[in-house]
């Protein structure tokens, strides 16, 4: 069971990393435009957002996991130093 869970989520993370880099050209734009409150972090729901608008479907244990991964310092949401 959790060799499948962290097979899912590296598939998730897989996915969400192709969006990136097709996306957008540099790490800084897709930063920027993942950061659509413009308050200098990502939060859950702009993620969510993406995540949505792009067709990848997680569950929520699957999100809080690539959330987390992503969020190095653990304040709830993803900085450009995360990023």
């Amino acid at each position: 069971m959790a060799a499948c869970r962290a097979a899912c989520i590296s598939d998730l993370e897989a996915k969400f990393g192709r969006k990136v880099y097709e996306q957008w050209k540099t790490m800084r734009k897709a930063f920027m435009s993942l950061n659509w409150q413009n308050n200098g972090a990502i939060s859950q729901e702009e993620l969510k957002f993406y995540l949505n608008h792009w067709g990848i479907a997680c569950t929520d244990a699957e999100f809080e996991a690539l959330f987390s991964k992503y969020d190095v310092d653990g304040d709830g949401q993803i900085s450009y130093k995360d990023f």
